[in-house]
Parts: C-alpha cells; structure tokens; sequence
C-alpha cells in the first residue's frame, strides 16, 4: 500500500510535528510499501521523521506567509514555483497512491472576509487536485473553520462532499457545527465523525528528548506558552495592538498572583519557531517573560530558547517539572496532558475551547479576546490546589483517548481502501 500524508505542516512547530508523528506511528503499523508526505519545511522535516523514511516533498504552491521579510518571501516563493521535479513527482504519487490522509491539524480556516488567503489555497489545492483523480481520501481529526467568506466555505463544502472522500474526522463540537452548515445531512451521517486529536497518540519516549534537563526552579512550576495574534475579528490596527497587550498584560499579572501566592516559578517556551514571522513565538516569549519579570522582580522566571529542532518529546521532558501549563498555543496544553500535568488554555481560535470541552476541562478555558487576570487567576489556582487528582485523572482520559483515536482512524483507513 502507497500512502500519501498530505498538508503537514512544520516540525518548527512542535504541536503540528506531534501530531505528523503521532499520524506516522499509526500509519506505520499497516506496513506500508511507502509513504510520501508534504510539509513546508522538508529540509527540517526530513531528520524528524527519519525512522520512518518517508519522502518528504514541498507542496504545490508557496505560502508567503511562511517566509520572514520581504526578500526572503519573494525568494522563498520563486524557488517553490521553480522545483518542477519535486512539483512532477507529488502529482506522481497523487496518482500511483491507493490511499490520500489529508493530516489532522486546525489549518482549514480563513479570515479573509475576500478571496482565501495562500495558506487556505495550498492546502484547498491538493484536496482538489485528489478529487480531479479521483483517489480515495481520509481527513485526519480536523478543526475546520471560521470562514469569513463565502468563497472559502463553499471550495470545502465542494470537495468534503465529494465521493473520493470516506471520512472527515473533526476534532471538536465547534467543527462538526461548522460542517452541518457547509454538507447535506446524508453526507453528515456517511461520512463525518467526532475523533480527538491525533497528538494525543504519541508514543511519548523517556530517551527521546534531544535536550538537556530542564532548569532548576522552585515549585510549583508554572508552564507558559503566548503567540502573537491578530484578532481578525478586529479590523482597526490599534485595536489590534491593545487586545494584544491586554491579553499579555492580564496573563502576566495572573502568574505573578499565583506564582507569589504559591512560592513558585514560571517558566516560558516557545512551543512554535516558525516558519514564518507571524509563527515564530520566540520574540512575544521572550517579551512576556521580561514584562513578568519586571511585574514580579521576587519571583523566579525563566525563559527556555528552545532551537529549531526542538521536539514534540524535549517539551514533553521540560513538561515533566511542571504543575501546570498555561497554554495559548494548544498543542502545549496536549504535551502537558502527555506529560501528566493539567492544562489552562487561552483560545485563540475555537478549537482550543472544543477540544478542552472533549477532554471535561471546558471551565479551564478563556477567550484570548476576553482574558481577565482575575478569572485567570481563580482556573489557575483550583487546577495547583488540586493538581494531585486532575494528573491522575488525565491520565486515564488520555489513555482512553489514544485508544479511541487509533482504533478509529485505523477502521477508516482499511475501510477507505477495500
């Protein structure tokens, strides 16, 4: 069986690579003749799923975004257009594979109340062109939309009710809403199911982590994750920037209160490096750990500059020390709930309160656009006062979780190929 993994997205984010990983561990156990997967880094990509050796190609057309600069951005694009051979040989495999898995991930929105952007047209096109060949085709735990325009929910309302695809795995409620608005019922009840998220599936490996141990810091640790957002909701710049600030604010006076009030520490990492300067959590990291420095000057606060080939397992290692993981990035909340520790997620895209809600902690959830340091402060000290019994409690939901998602994703892959 050829298999083509199409629309992952970098290991400089170590949530998407976990969840690529997480797809290969599981696709690996029907012996595959070969696997062929799209990524928008190969180069990285390749040493991280070397144990697999799969061929790694560029996808069809660049994404801008991806690149940092203006230079950077027009070369980068130019030698995307200008690798034919690699172009050539992912249709190749497109039409010799007998199985298309369209990577589980949140990338099938569009905030562009236009036309869809690059990064909705790169992943939109390989679907299509799956379709035009007609090869059958399974999406992996998906969160799919907002769309702002009407153009880009109707593109994958097209191609999601089209025969080629058996399944479209969704990964929260939020999803399958959105989808009861784009599919008929009849494809809704064929075709579509509740599935978690596909990261919850790694293997997690004590030998794996490539890094030293973590810092020595006093306990309870708290775990920080920020990312610079754009709030599309938003159309005036300086509003944008004030929703920005406010967020970073209230988070930082909140782990300042509960750091003090518990004799602890906060330690901050940038779970996604990129590519791309709007991806890249190292600049907002390390400006919130200097802003939570000079809020709280008596409490300890480190910030880890994790490099580029930072693993889905180093921060699952560096998670081990900690009490709890105050994620705005989501996937840092999934490695915490890997490593055992209880998560509080700051939303910034619907996904992340669905998939807190699949896992019973939909009261640890905020909006990003409505962060406030005192509510912040009320989920963070419940989940440190009673951290014993949430740890032993995600664990068994993890478990059950890894077992649900492989046995699923498993009947739909042999199933789409009989």
């Amino acid at each position: 069986m050829r298999l083509l993994l199409l629309n992952t997205h970098s290991a400089l984010n170590s949530g998407d690579l976990a969840i690529t990983l997480a797809e290969m561990e599981i696709l690996s156990s029907l012996n595959p003749r070969s696997i062929t997967i799209t990524s928008r880094t190969p180069a990285l990509d390749r040493p991280a799923l070397a144990p697999w050796s799969p061929r790694v190609l560029p996808p069809l057309i660049p994404a801008p975004s991806v690149f940092v600069g203006r230079a950077a951005t027009l070369t980068g694009c130019a030698m995307n257009l200008c690798q034919m051979g690699d172009k050539s040989a992912l249709i190749r495999e497109m039409r010799r594979c007998d199985l298309v898995i369209s990577s589980g991930g949140g990338y099938f929105w569009s905030n562009r109340r236009g036309f869809p952007g690059p990064m909705f047209l790169q992943n939109y096109l390989h679907l299509y062109l799956v379709k035009l060949l007609m090869k059958p085709m399974v999406l992996f735990p998906q969160s799919l939309g907002p769309a702002f325009n009407a153009t880009a929910r109707r593109m994958l309302g097209s191609v999601l009710s089209s025969g080629e695809v058996t399944r479209v795995f969704v990964r929260e409620r939020l999803s399958l809403a959105f989808l009861q608005g784009l599919l008929p019922e009849r494809t809704m009840k064929e075709k579509v199911e509740l599935c978690g998220d596909v990261a919850f599936c790694l293997e997690t490996r004590p030998d794996a982590s490539s890094l030293p141990a973590g810092p020595d810091l006093p306990a309870p640790i708290i775990a920080v994750t920020v990312r610079r957002w754009d709030f599309p909701e938003v159309r005036e710049t300086a509003e944008k920037s004030r929703l920005q600030d406010a967020y970073l604010d209230a988070l930082a006076t909140a782990c300042a209160t509960v750091g003090r009030r518990h004799g602890g520490s906060v330690l901050v990492f940038p779970q996604s490096r990129g590519p791309g300067e709007f991806e890249d959590d190292r600049p907002v990291s390390r400006g919130f750990a200097q802003r939570l420095a000079a809020k709280a000057p008596d409490l300890p606060v480190q910030y880890v500059p994790l490099p580029d080939t930072a693993s889905p397992f180093d921060i699952i290692r560096l998670l081990t020390q900690a009490h709890l993981v105050v994620a705005t990035r989501f996937h840092s909340a999934i490695l915490g709930f890997l490593a055992g520790v209880p998560a509080v997620s700051i939303a910034y895209q619907p996904k992340s309160r669905g998939i807190m809600e699949e896992m019973g902690f939909d009261e640890l959830t905020i909006d990003i656009s409505a962060v406030d340091a005192n509510r912040l402060i009320e989920m963070m000290s419940r989940v440190l006062d009673d951290h014993a019994s949430m740890a032993a409690d995600i664990r068994d939901r993890v478990m059950g979780l890894r077992r649900q998602i492989r046995e699923t994703t498993l009947r739909a892959v042999r199933h789409a190929v009989t």
